[in-house]
């Protein structure tokens, strides 16, 4: 009997609508920063993978646009990568010897867009992050790779979470939500009936004078 009743209580927790709603609730849904930097990261562990430097080598990373925003966050991705790996890293600095790689990257693209969904209360969330790679080694500067990287998360966040992923200090983490068009559509219809009514009213107002 006992053992009945634990399941009950298992079966209804499990098929209440408020239970799941509140679980819902508590999943943690990272910030928009957090996922920059996580994408940053992939783009550069698979530089790191194709270029395959040595112990004996440096990698000299440089933003080919200096101080284009959110070049702080490529830097750290490239800076992190290469520490992990016990390999050398130097910022913003020139080729001087044979065993130093030159790493240049330009973001072409770091934005994030936020789109209507089906589900009540939620929006759909799409942050991109394009960014050209160019590889040179020693001092004949040998192109060693030349390519545009692309990473890309989309999921579905609450509404009322927007405020926490977001960060003011970062505009490229903010973007403004998704139009309406419902509601617009029928504030567009009745200015146009209204701006009807009024030509028509003026029309048979002139007429009788």
């Amino acid at each position: 009997m006992k053992r009945c009743s634990i399941t009950f209580i298992f079966f209804i927790i499990a098929i209440n609508p408020f239970t799941q709603c509140v679980a819902q609730e508590d999943i943690i849904v990272e910030d928009n920063l957090s996922v920059f930097k996580r994408l940053a990261a992939n783009i550069s562990e698979a530089v790191i993978e194709k270029i395959a430097p040595d112990t004996s080598q440096t990698m000299i990373i440089n933003p080919g646009t200096p101080g284009e925003e959110g070049n702080w966050i490529i830097e750290n991705a490239f800076l992190r990568g290469l520490l992990n790996k016990k390999l050398k890293a130097r910022l913003r600095s020139k080729i001087e010897t044979n065993q130093h790689i030159l790493v240049e990257f330009s973001i072409d693209k770091i934005n994030v867009n936020y789109s209507k969904t089906t589900e009540k209360g939620f929006i759909g969330r799409s942050l991109v992050l394009d960014v050209l790679v160019r590889v040179q080694s020693g001092l004949t500067k040998d192109v060693l790779l030349l390519k545009t990287y692309h990473q890309e998360h989309t999921d579905k966040i609450k509404i009322s979470k927007l405020s926490e992923i977001q960060n003011k200090s970062y505009p490229f983490t903010q973007s403004p939500l998704p139009e309406r068009r419902g509601i617009k559509k029928y504030i567009e219809a009745i200015a146009a009936l209204t701006t009807t009514a009024a030509i028509v009213f003026s029309f048979f107002i002139l007429r009788s004078k």
